[in-house]
């Protein structure tokens, strides 16, 4: 019995999958048991090798059944990476060709799976069906967008190729240029059409590209033409700018005409647009260095102009003050004098900034105005007064008419006349003439002289002169006019008596002598006349 157990448990040694050999191995473990219950005194070398075949057999069990647990865990894992490339590839991929060739490795591998691992893991074969069902079904939603997005991309070309062709009819310039990059990039990154349009879409798109840049190596031909004669205005405008002499620039109006000059050289330097790349950055290097050279020297010219506005300020404020003091003046003339000079000063004082500038002049002339109306208000009435006096002066010349006149009148009439003297103008000159002339006429009638009679009255022309406002200046005036006339009365004495020595030592001159010897002793008592009027008088 012990010997048919040992042979089949060789047997079952040498299979290759010992776990599929376990009801037969529970079947010997039965035999041996029974076999050991029965008595025998005999030793039985089988049992031994039984026991130890039983024991290599459990060896070998245990062995595979290790390897199976690890195959296991490994198809597990591998299971559960598929599920997550299965998941990765439904939230990302959405070009669906790529979708479809990932799905089928995802597929093939999980059967492959199936058909070398345990059916032991229902949970994880039933995800995995449920992704494959989404897939499919967010597979036919990317269709349906890739269907929408086809028609857009579409649209997009097909709008992009009128462009291009409305370009090709176009001159060429730099801003088309421009547009023709744009329209590139915008086709460049649209997706894809529908594969039946691409290939007339894209000789469409070549075709129009092909002409632009046919008709672009032209102008970039005649550009270059352009950009040399770019150069050369430019250059004429920087030895332009370098005629310019900063040094003769005096003032505001020099400044001004040669920025007004440079302004215009700069808008022009703009327009010209662009020059040879390898004499760009020299020209304008250049350009600039001229540039700032100018306006730096006019930034220093102007700080010290504004220097110069503040000193002018304070200057011309000085003289308003003045001004608003004088504008009141009593002393009209003097006033008169006073504005006259500041008005002087203030042409020569120079500018001011131009914000100040009103604003003082205004308020000198404020000043100005005001004086110059009181003063002719005033000259006004002192016309009117003249006018007056004059009136006066005419009714006295009439009075000298009065064929009844005698010593006393003439005196009064003479006086009143004195009175008017208070008010002089161009006018009064020519009534004293008259009034001296028809008084001199009036004297002679009545048997007096004029000279004698005047100095009679001289006191009271003095206390006459006395009630006026410039009492003071006409006193001064009579006394020099009076000092005069005498000074010439005893030079024409000493005259007279040089020639009375000369007369006196020549014969048949005696009528001669008499004559001259008359006219020292009236030059005599005219100069005592005036001799004692001039004592009168302050000096």
């Amino acid at each position: 019995m012990y010997t048919s157990i040992v042979q089949e448990l060789k047997s079952l040694l040498n299979s290759e999958n010992i776990l599929h050999q376990a009801k037969n191995i529970k079947e010997l473990e039965k035999k041996f048991r029974l076999k050991n219950e029965e008595v025998s005194e005999e030793e039985d070398i089988n049992k031994l090798l039984a026991q130890d075949l039983f024991m290599e057999v459990n060896k070998k069990i245990k062995n595979e059944r290790d390897i199976l647990k690890v195959s296991e865990e490994k198809h597990k894992t591998t299971k559960e990476i598929l599920i997550n490339d299965l998941t990765e590839l439904i939230k990302n991929e959405e070009n669906i060709a790529k979708a479809f060739s990932a799905i089928k490795v995802i597929t093939q591998k999980w059967n492959k799976e199936n058909e070398t691992g345990a059916f032991k893991l229902k949970e994880l074969d039933k995800k995995f069906s449920k992704l494959v069902e989404d897939f499919y079904y967010n597979i036919n939603i990317y269709k349906a967008i890739q269907d929408h997005d086809l028609k857009r991309n579409q649209q997009i070309k097909a709008d992009i190729l009128v462009k291009l062709e409305k370009c090709t009819k176009e001159s060429i310039s730099r801003n088309l240029m421009g547009e023709i990059k744009t329209l590139r990039n915008e086709w460049e990154s649209t997706g894809p059409i529908k594969r039946d349009d691409q290939n007339d879409f894209w000789n469409k798109y070549h075709g129009f590209l092909e002409v632009l840049y046919n008709s672009f190596n032209e102008y970039k031909a005649s550009e270059k033409e352009q950009y040399i004669s770019n150069l050369k205005a430019k250059i004429d405008i920087v030895e332009l700018i370098k005629s310019i002499d900063i040094t003769t620039l005096k003032t505001h109006k020099d400044w001004k005409t040669k920025t007004d000059r440079i302004i215009e050289c700069q808008k022009i330097w703009k327009e010209l647009g662009h020059v040879p790349s390898e004499h760009k950055d020299v020209i304008w290097n250049e350009y600039k260095l001229i540039c700032d050279d100018f306006f730096n020297a006019k930034k220093t010219f102007y700080d010290t102009e504004k220097e110069k506005y503040k000193l002018n300020k304070k200057l011309k404020l000085e003289i308003c003050k003045i001004a608003d003091d004088y504008k009141n003046f009593e002393n009209i003339d003097d006033a008169n004098a006073k504005f006259i000079e500041l008005q002087k000063k203030w042409k020569n004082i120079g500018a001011v900034h131009q914000r100040d500038e009103q604003f003082l002049w205004n308020k000198f002339q404020k000043s100005c105005n005001a004086f110059f109306d009181r003063k002719k208000e005033i000259r006004k009435l002192a016309n009117q007064e003249k006018d007056l006096v004059n009136t006066e002066k005419e009714d006295l010349i009439t009075s000298l008419d009065n064929e009844s006149i005698d010593l006393d009148i003439l005196r009064v009439i003479y006086i009143n006349w004195l009175k008017t003297n208070r008010i002089h103008s161009k006018k009064s000159n020519d009534l004293k003439n008259v009034f001296t002339k028809k008084l001199n006429q009036v004297l002679e009638s009545i048997e007096s002289n004029y000279d004698t009679f005047t100095s009679s009255l001289f006191k009271s022309k003095i206390d006459v002169y006395k009630t006026f406002n410039d009492s003071e200046e006409i006193l001064k005036r009579e006394y020099e006019q009076l000092k005069k006339q005498l000074e010439s009365v005893q030079k024409e004495i000493i005259q007279y008596e040089n020639n009375l020595g000369f007369f006196q030592n020549s014969k048949g001159t005696s009528k001669v002598l008499e004559e001259v010897k008359l006219k020292i002793e009236n030059r005599k008592k005219l100069a005592s006349t005036i001799v004692d009027p001039l004592h009168l008088l302050p000096h």
